[in-house]
C-alpha cells in the first residue's frame, strides 16, 4: 500500500513539465542599427531553435553570442564597450516565434538597462541597447513564455495521468474489497 501511495504522489506532484516552447521554431535574429528594420553587419537569417549551443549566433566581430533555447534567448558579451547613442535603435531583434508570446522576463547586468528599452510587436522582440555600456561579464537573458507553454509554477497534471491514477486506485480498492469478501465467505 505504501508503494501505491508513493506512486500516486509522484503522478500528482511530479507531472512532466517539459515543454518545447521554442524548440523547432524557425526564428530570425540579428543586430539592428539605425532602426529596427535594417540589419547591421552579419545577419544570420533564419535558424531552427535546437537544444544546446548548435544554434548559437555570434555577432559580426565577436562582441556577443546569442543562444536561443527552449525558454528564451541567452546573450553573453566578450569585450568592453559602449553602443552608439546617436541611433534610434542599436540592438538585438528576434522574430519568427511560432506561438503567441504572453510574457517576456529580462534578466541582465547591462549597465543602464530598463525595460522601457524593450518593445514587442506581435511575435517580434526588440531590445534597444543604444548608449549602453557592457563588459566581458555582461549577460542579457530574455525568458519567453507563450500561450502553448505551461507556466511551470501553475502546471497541473494532464487528464490522462489523473485518469490512470484514479483507475489504479479504484482497482486496488476493488481488489481489497473482493479479497475481504472472499475471506468472510470462507470463515
Amino acid at each position: 500500500m505504501r508503494i501505491l501511495i508513493l506512486l500516486a504522489m509522484l503522478v500528482i506532484v511530479g507531472p512532466n513539465l517539459s515543454h518545447a516552447f521554442l524548440i523547432g521554431d524557425t526564428i530570425q535574429l540579428g543586430h539592428y542599427f539605425e532602426d529596427s528594420i535594417a540589419p547591421f553587419g552579419e545577419n544570420p537569417g533564419s535558424r531552427v531553435v535546437a537544444a544546446g549551443g548548435s544554434d548559437a549566433w555570434t555577432y559580426a566581430t565577436g562582441l556577443y553570442t546569442v543562444n536561443p533555447e527552449d525558454t528564451g534567448f541567452f546573450t553573453d558579451f566578450f569585450y568592453t564597450g559602449t553602443w552608439s547613442l546617436d541611433q534610434s535603435f542599436n540592438g538585438l531583434r528576434l522574430s519568427g516565434i511560432d506561438a503567441p508570446i504572453t510574457a517576456v522576463d529580462i534578466d541582465t547586468n547591462f549597465a543602464g538597462w530598463d525595460n522601457a528599452r524593450f518593445t514587442q510587436s506581435g511575435n517580434d522582440l526588440n531590445f534597444n541597447w543604444s548608449g549602453l555600456s557592457w563588459k566581458e561579464e555582461t549577460y542579457f537573458n530574455a525568458r519567453v513564455r507563450g500561450s502553448d507553454a505551461p507556466d511551470p509554477i501553475h502546471a497541473v497534471p494532464e487528464p490522462v495521468s489523473l485518469f490512470l491514477l484514479g483507475a489504479g486506485l479504484s482497482a486496488r480498492l476493488a481488489a481489497r474489497m473482493f479479497g475481504a469478501t472472499q475471506c468472510n465467505r470462507n470463515s
